[in-house]
């Protein structure tokens, strides 16, 4: 399996075969911003992992519809300090 990586082919090191070997972050940033560049159509604009959760299993991540409700919510939010 090859992934592309800006304009270089880039073989992953390690694929997880199990969800059971995940590892859980939250994650904080800046904001959510549109991207092209990912099948979602957004990305995470200066992520940083705040914390690794051990006390939450795989299953409660959040999800990408989730994601995108936040997004929503938080879009008139950041517009509004811009101006």
């Amino acid at each position: 399996m090859i992934f592309v990586l800006g304009y270089f082919l880039v073989r992953p090191v390690y694929l997880l075969s199990s969800v059971l070997l995940c590892v859980l972050d939250q994650v904080k940033a800046a904001e959510i911003i549109a991207s092209d560049q990912y099948k979602t159509g957004f990305t995470l604009r200066f992520p940083r992992v705040e914390k690794i959760r051990d006390d939450k299993s795989w299953s409660d991540c959040m999800t990408v519809s989730q994601l995108d409700d936040l997004r929503q919510v938080y879009k008139p939010r950041v517009l509004a300090n811009a101006a």
